[in-house]
């Protein structure tokens, strides 16, 4: 899994959400510990690096 250093504003990403499920998103940037990520529909959020799974 990667760690907080190797995301970069732009990488695509998969979000483990906590309904159990996984969303795609690209990182925005970071703010912290946490990671700002934004989602297809436009909507940003703040989440741990540990949700964070790089996507192919």
């Amino acid at each position: 899994m990667a760690t907080p250093p190797d995301f970069h504003p732009g990488d695509k990403v998969m979000v483990a959400w906590y309904d159990g499920q996984s969303y795609p998103a690209v990182i925005e940037g970071k703010q912290g510990d946490k990671i700002i990520v934004k989602f297809p529909n436009g909507e940003e959020r703040l989440v741990l690096p540990k949700q964070l799974t790089p996507r192919r």
